[in-house]
């Protein structure tokens, strides 16, 4: 299926997460203040939290984090939903089904002891058909935007925030097919070299500059010119 600078990977499907840990913590206004000084209003609000029952709220926040961590795991976060392919969905339906069988495991606990705490978590496969064109070049910008940002990270020798961007993109991809799948899937390794030299010449004492100025980027420029805008 062709969009606009992108090929997507028909194969694919879109996930749409329902995650939510919801009841058993509550919040009441207790008081109020306010200094009037001039045209400025300063107001200072007291709040009473109430959690009727603290280790089920926490391990509710823990099984919340186990489902987020599958899809990081195995699907392509973007604007339009988390994109994975045919293994990745079996993966992430799986690893989904213990957890989602864990919150009701957790539902029967939390009722059993009177706490109103609740843990919902289950995953929607969402079939891909991009009809609607401002999506289709919505992805395409997701592509481009992920690979510039770990350009750009890499140019100011910045690891963390390179790390950071690379985390979202590493199953980039996926998303895409043919020459576009392989430039990505290029891009990503040169950038991963790239980091790696970043660490080395640093070791060696060359500053920021001198780093950047040996780096290999082309990988990563070859395939943003296959996402011009």
């Amino acid at each position: 299926m062709q969009t606009k600078n992108l090929t997507l990977n028909d194969t694919g499907v879109f996930l749409i997460p329902e995650f939510s840990a919801t009841g058993g913590v509550s919040y009441r206004r207790t008081g109020r203040t306010e200094d009037r000084e001039g045209e400025r209003l300063i107001a200072d609000f007291s709040t009473r939290k109430e959690v009727d029952h603290v280790d089920l709220v926490s391990a509710s926040r823990t099984l919340l984090n186990s489902a987020y961590a599958v899809l990081e795991k195995h699907a392509t976060p973007t604007a339009v939903g988390h994109f994975v392919d045919e293994e990745g969905e079996l993966a992430v339906r799986e690893e989904i089904a213990k957890l989602s069988a864990e919150a009701s495991e957790f539902n029967l606990a939390a009722r059993k002891v009177g706490s109103e705490r609740r843990v919902r978590i289950a995953v929607y496969a969402v079939a891909l058909v991009i009809d609607d064109e401002r999506a289709a070049a919505r992805l395409a910008e997701t592509v481009r935007e992920r690979l510039t940002e770990m350009r750009e990270a890499l140019a100011n020798c910045d690891r963390k925030a390179f790390d950071a961007t690379y985390e979202k993109s590493g199953k980039l991809d996926r998303l895409a097919t043919g020459i576009q799948a392989d430039a990505i899937r290029m891009a990503l390794e040169g950038a991963k070299s790239a980091r790696r030299e970043i660490v080395e010449l640093g070791r060696d004492g060359l500053v920021r500059h001198e780093i950047s100025e040996r780096l290999d980027l082309s990988a990563i420029d070859s395939a943003l010119a296959l996402f011009a805008a």
